[in-house]
């Protein structure tokens, strides 16, 4: 099993105060992989459980998608915004993880 997954967390759950949102994820399309899961926050501001999807293009420029409920809706990050809307899932340093 990835350390980057919740086995009591489903799809589409939202943080609640125990879940530890750590610090931002620096170089997220260096560090993450294709279904790793993530806390990903929403346009309303919340933090839902999802999986990375893919890595994709908006335009130019590079992207990744998300699933972000059990129903297969998916959430689009590019640029900027990839780091500051992506919390891992867990306290596990990933800078030194060898995948």
């Amino acid at each position: 099993t990835s350390p980057m997954h919740l086995p009591d967390r489903s799809l589409g759950d939202f943080a609640t105060r125990d879940d530890a949102l750590h610090q931002p994820l620096t170089d997220p399309f260096r560090v993450l992989r294709v279904h790793d899961f993530v806390w990903l926050r929403r346009t309303r501001g919340g933090w839902t459980y999802a999986i990375l999807a893919d890595f994709c293009k908006i335009g130019n420029e590079d992207a990744m998608r998300f699933v972000v409920d059990s129903r297969g809706t998916t959430k689009k990050l590019k640029g900027k915004h990839v780091e500051k809307s992506l919390r891992l899932v867990n306290a596990v340093d990933y800078r030194n993880f060898d995948r």
